[in-house]
């Protein structure tokens, strides 16, 4: 019996490393990035709506100020699964957030990524985890990422398969055909917890949340090596930092010096200033042309980085949250009075949460 609905979480990532390689033919720029899955998470609740509109997608969300149109990257993830399968039943979601947008957390791309994975077993998985990372590609260069997460306990060959397996579109089912050597593969066998479920009403989880590498324009997987246990602050000023426009200030600064992007961030940017914690090395190449702009973020940055609870403070993503990771042996009492100390010092307006890998 398919679920009548079913609830998802959908988890916050942090980039621990962001390196900006150039600008690819598409437009898009090819990137480098170990990211990871963090406890932090939205969670997202899918279910048939009957009597609606033929292929309607409707929404909910717990936050106001985000759209619950067309524009919603769960909304797109639902109509472009129905168009690929080639079904009309209307869905409902309701979306409860935690992580907050604008953030460079990859909420959005993480909520659009559990929306497919729902949908999937709403359905009774007509996708494989390639198909779907297909899908997952088409609506955001984060959203491969998140998928993983969610989709299978044992995924590193279905990344491996995604990444360079030849696929068609089946005109019968109006949606990717995926060429496989062995069809009783890993790829088409699904965990217990996940396959044809029996009753009414549905939960996923993480399985197995994992730290990946991402490169190409972010669609390209591969596992990383298990990251140490870590306690996290992350720091969000009051305003957020759109990725489009953080790529732009990029590309005005690459303008403005006359060199390629890698040059730009090679001499430039002076890369050599990485910060290494646990034996792994921090970076973010965006952090010069947002800081240009922002300067509230390298204030806060240096301010994080002088504290001796920090260990290390770094921008994830696009911005604007600050992520410092936090000495090993600090008390909870000490956490709190270093949260206590960012909102006198920077302003009550600032989201701060202890969190730490998923």
């Amino acid at each position: 019996m398919k679920p009548a609905s079913l609830t998802l979480l959908a988890p916050a990532k942090i980039n621990l490393s962001l390196r900006i390689l150039g600008k690819r033919e598409d437009g898009y720029h090819e990137i480098e990035t170990l990211m990871a899955p963090l406890a932090l998470a939205d969670e997202i609740e899918l279910c048939h709506a009957h009597g609606s509109a033929p292929g309607s997608v409707t929404l909910t969300c717990s936050d106001p100020t985000l759209p619950t149109d067309a524009d919603n990257l769960c909304v797109k993830a639902a109509h472009f699964f129905q168009k690929k399968l080639g079904i009309q039943e209307a869905i409902s979601i309701s979306l409860l957030k935690k992580i907050p947008h604008g953030a460079g957390l990859g909420g959005g791309s993480s909520d659009a990524a559990a929306v497919l994975r729902g949908m999937n077993t709403l359905f009774d998985e007509p996708f494989v985890f390639e198909e779907l990372h297909q899908l997952a590609t088409s609506l955001g260069s984060d959203v491969p990422f998140f998928l993983a997460q969610i989709f299978h306990p044992s995924h590193s060959e279905a990344m491996e398969k995604a990444n360079g397996t030849r696929k068609e579109m089946d005109s019968d089912r109006g949606c990717m055909s995926t060429y496989c050597s062995d069809q009783n593969s890993s790829l088409t066998q699904y965990p217990s917890a996940l396959a044809k479920p029996q009753t009414e009403r549905h939960e996923i989880s993480w399985l197995n949340p994992k730290p990946i590498w991402c490169r190409g324009r972010g669609e390209i997987l591969s596992e990383a090596a298990p990251l140490p246990e870590w306690k996290l602050l992350l720091i969000k000023p009051p305003f957020g930092v759109a990725s489009a426009e953080a790529y732009g200030r990029l590309k005005r600064l690459e303008d403005q010096k006359g060199v390629s992007t890698s040059q730009f961030i090679d001499e430039v940017m002076n890369c050599g200033t990485d910060l290494f914690f646990d034996g792994i090395s921090l970076f973010n190449d965006l952090e010069a042309p947002i800081f240009e702009k922002y300067l509230q973020l390298p204030i806060l940055k240096s301010w994080l980085q002088a504290r001796p609870e920090v260990a290390a403070a770094w921008m994830t993503g696009s911005g604007s949250t600050m992520v410092a990771a936090l000495h090993k042996e600090i008390a909870a009492e000490e956490i709190s009075e270093l949260q206590k100390n960012i909102a006198a010092e920077f302003g009550k307006t600032f989201w701060i949460k202890e969190t730490n890998f998923a």
